[in-house]
């Protein structure tokens, strides 16, 4: 399958249980937290945006036409976008320094 990989692997133990998080990567050149936090971690904020805009902004499709509910999708899909890309303009919140 050529090439080595890092794991990292993130664990939180609490009175709800242990939390176990494993990152398998081939990427260099960057620490375990910030390979976790910039890359690992940000995916997962992207997926729970998705998420949300399905689970908030549901898209009616009562229409009796397919063409009709398809629309409404589309809409809604070009609404999620325009979104997602204003929020990429907001600065972003600077890290606390060690």
């Amino acid at each position: 399958m050529g090439g080595s990989r890092t794991v990292i692997v993130r664990i939180d133990c609490s009175d709800k249980g242990t939390d176990i998080r494993c990152v398998s990567t081939n990427m260099t050149g960057h620490s375990a937290q910030a390979i976790y936090e910039d890359y690992y971690c940000n995916r997962a904020t992207i997926e729970f945006t998705i998420k949300e805009n399905k689970s908030h902004c549901r898209v009616p499709l009562s229409c009796m036409e397919y063409s009709a509910n398809r629309f409404r999708f589309v809409l809604q899909s070009l609404i999620y976008i325009l979104m997602d890309e204003l929020r990429c303009l907001l600065p972003r919140a600077k890290k606390p320094q060690p």
